[in-house]
Formats: C-alpha cells, structure tokens, sequence
C-alpha cells in the first residue's frame, strides 16, 4: 500500500493543533528533535488522511512504532483526536 501524501497546510495544522510538541514524549524542535505527521490509525489498516487521524509525533517515536496505534501512543492521543472511539470500535468490529 502507498502512503498518502500529507498536505502541507494539513500538516502546519496539525502542529499547531498538538503545540508542536510530540505526543508520545512531549519533546520538539526546542529539544533538538524533527517532527513528524503521523497517522493515528495507520493508512495500513484503513486510517485517512485527515486531521482528526493526524497526530505529531518525533521521529524517535514515530519510527520506534510503526503501524502500530495502540499502547501509549492511542492513549497519548485519545484527548486530541476527535471520534477516536469511534475509529477504535469500528477496527474492533472488523
């Protein structure tokens, strides 16, 4: 499967959104780290491409996942991600 090209004004939202910190370790450019947009539900596994499955995260954290989105990364993002639950229940039911 390709991997969806992110808009660059979807991205600059993102990060404005998330405070241009990482959601999983809290760190940003400040500490010497690059920021990556990544998927919540990865595209892998049906995830689109749209804020509300958008999430910040380092490239420490990003590449130390994968396509994985749950664990601590979910419940980093569960409070900024809109309907999450309801991505979470529909994966479940397929």
């Amino acid at each position: 499967m390709s991997k969806t090209k992110i808009p660059a004004k979807l991205k600059a939202d993102v990060l404005i959104r998330d405070g241009y910190q990482c959601l999983w370790c809290n760190r940003g450019p400040a500490d010497g780290v690059t920021l990556h947009i990544d998927h919540v539900h990865p595209e892998c596994f049906g995830g689109s491409t749209t804020i509300d499955n958008l999430g910040t995260l380092c490239s420490k954290c990003n590449l130390g996942k994968g396509a994985e989105y749950y664990g601590d990364y979910l419940l980093s993002t569960i409070f900024k991600v809109q309907n999450i639950w309801d991505k979470i229940i529909t994966i479940t039911k397929n």
